[in-house]
Parts: structure tokens; C-alpha cells; sequence
């Protein structure tokens, strides 16, 4: 069977911003057909800001739609969440103020009420969640994709903790890759005010910490090595916790290792995202995603450089007298 695995964007971010320039000419496209049709989808004044489209997945916290956010024109993913519409709202501000635009975060874009729910709306990526990747099978023992994956959730975890944040529904669904080989922790703000709807990547202590989100990635990850759904509950669901993970014997030793730290069942003992990220090897991750953000960075300012100097030379032809 082919190798699966989750394709990577060039360095130079040159393929990234073709992806933005592609999505946002399509949110215009699709905004064009649809904004006075699916009006009533929403409800209320959310209706002029957004629009859906169609059904996307299931998501950690409910049913995952996309849609257009019309004032900017760009595609987001559009979360129902059974949580006090009031409580979510105050949440996903909290977050978004403290995490801002971190590189594997999905942006929260705002929250609105539809019916007895909430809606949360977020940044979209192209490549769906990772729940399509356990149900095609995993990555039946290939170790680099799946440290690909865990280095850029860990990354988004760390910025969420060191933001005084807990994340609190970290799982396959709420977990979105994108083509491009980006990954991103979704649904930022909603494990604050409901809890997810499958117990499966709980941790043991049950409490909403730092350490819970760590060991609820661990059990992601395991999922995807052990190529098979985790149990919501049972014998099966008490030996993960109690330091009992049954890894596939062509695991590679090494992958081995860094899945089993992060589900440790004592969390005085589980390393810290911070922490996991250190490990020998996913600090090649670590070291290609910070060229990557070094590069994008210097592209932004380019831009900025760019702009500033034909506005002086668009003000300076407006000061000339022909």
C-alpha cells in the first residue's frame, strides 16, 4: 500500500500564498451564489456576515459546516457547539485575545446563536480533520507523517498554554490539516464552556489542565499508530490510562517513545507541550516549521515594503503638476 502522508508546501511559502490567493477567489465565487439564498441559514444578523455552503464532518463539539464569512470573503468551518451561547462567546474572545494568530491555532472568527446552540466560526483549511486520516487507516507505522503531525498540534498546544489557556477537546475531529502539510488545533474557546462529545481522548485525571490536553493528543496519536477507534469506555479505555497502551509491533521504537510519554498516566510525569516538543525526534519539525515561519514573515514585510513605497509613489505623481 502507498505510503500515506500529508503533503508539504515549499519552504518559501510561495505555495502557501497561492493557497490563500486560490481560497479567497473562491470565497468570492462561492459568496456570489449562495449569499442570497442561504440568508436564513444562520438566522438573525449573523445572516449577513456568513453563509453555509454544505456539510463538512463531524466535529469535536458537533456538526462542522463550511461557509463564507462575507466581509472578508474568505472560507471558515462553522462549528455547532450545545453550549450557552453567552458563556462560548466570552470564551473564544478570551482566546482569540490571548492566542491571536498563532501558525497552528485556527483563527476564531466569532460566535452567534442558532436556535438553542451556539455557533462557532473559525478559520477553514482545505485538508478536512484528522479523523479522515484514522478512518483511512492511519499511518499504518510510517513514522514521519505522524511526527509531522504531532510537532505542529504540540506547537499549537504550547502557544494555547502559554496564553494561560487549556484547550479541552483536543481530538481527531478538532485537529485540521490543510494540503499543504499545515496542521492546526480547531474549535479553540468551546472546550471552555461544554465538553467534547466522545470520552475516548480523555485523560485519566479528568480535569481540564494543561496536562489533560497533552495526554488527549497522546491518544490521538496513538489511534492513528494502533490503526484502529479508540473506546469511549471499558476494560479497553482503563488500560490507556493506567500506563497500558498495546502499540502494533512494527511501531518504530522511537515513535514509541514519544506517544507513550505523552500518555503518561501520572501528569506530574506527563511532559508539557513545551516539553514533548524537545525530543530528539521531532526537533527536525520544529526546526523546518521555524524556516518556514522565518520565511513567511520576511514575505510580509516585503509586501509592507512594497505597499509603502507605492503609496509615496502614487502621492508624489498626485503632488506633480503636469
Amino acid at each position: 500500500a502507498a505510503t500515506p502522508r500529508l503533503p508539504r508546501g515549499s519552504s518559501s511559502g510561495g505555495s502557501r500564498r497561492r493557497e490563500y490567493d486560490a481560497e479567497s477567489w473562491t470565497g468570492r465565487n462561492v459568496a456570489a451564489r449562495v449569499t442570497a439564498q442561504a440568508a436564513p441559514a444562520f438566522g438573525g444578523g449573523f445572516a449577513r456576515d456568513c453563509a453555509v455552503v454544505r456539510d463538512l464532518f463531524p466535529g469535536a463539539f458537533g456538526a462542522v459546516r463550511l461557509g463564507v464569512h462575507v466581509p472578508s470573503l474568505r472560507l471558515v468551518d462553522v462549528e455547532t457547539v450545545a453550549a450557552d451561547v453567552k458563556a462560548l462567546r466570552v470564551a473564544a474572545k478570551d482566546a482569540r485575545a490571548a492566542v491571536g494568530e498563532a501558525p497552528n491555532v485556527c483563527a476564531v472568527i466569532g460566535v452567534k446563536a442558532e436556535g438553542p446552540a451556539a455557533i462557532l466560526v473559525s478559520e477553514h483549511l482545505d485538508g478536512g480533520s484528522l479523523r479522515h486520516v484514522c478512518d483511512a487507516g492511519g499511518f499504518a507505522g510510517h513514522e514521519a507523517p505522524l511526527l509531522h503531525v504531532a510537532a505542529q498540534a504540540l506547537a499549537g498546544l504550547a502557544a494555547i498554554h502559554a496564553a494561560c489557556l487549556v484547550h479541552g477537546g483536543v481530538a481527531p475531529e478538532s485537529i485540521r490539516v490543510a494540503r499543504d502539510g499545515r496542521v492546526k488545533l480547531a474549535a479553540l474557546g468551546a472546550g471552555a464552556a461544554v465538553a467534547p462529545r466522545s470520552a475516548a481522548y480523555a485523560a485519566p485525571d479528568g480535569l481540564k489542565t494543561a496536562a489533560a490536553d497533552v495526554f488527549s493528543l497522546g491518544a490521538t496519536a496513538f489511534e492513528l499508530v494502533r490503526r484502529r477507534p479508540l473506546a469511549p469506555n471499558g476494560p479497553e479505555w482503563h488500560a490507556l490510562r493506567d500506563g497500558g497502551a498495546a502499540f502494533p509491533s512494527d511501531t518504530p521504537p522511537d515513535l514509541r517513545e514519544v506517544v507513550a510519554g505523552l500518555l503518561h498516566p501520572n501528569p506530574a510525569w506527563r511532559p508539557t507541550a513545551a516539553q514533548a516538543l524537545q525530543h530528539p525526534e521531532l526537533q527536525s519539525e520544529v526546526q523546518r516549521m521555524a524556516q518556514e515561519l522565518a520565511a513567511e514573515k520576511q514575505h510580509v514585510q516585503q509586501y509592507r515594503e512594497d505597499v509603502a513605497r507605492l503609496s509615496k509613489h502614487r502621492l508624489a505623481r498626485s503632488n506633480t503638476w503636469c
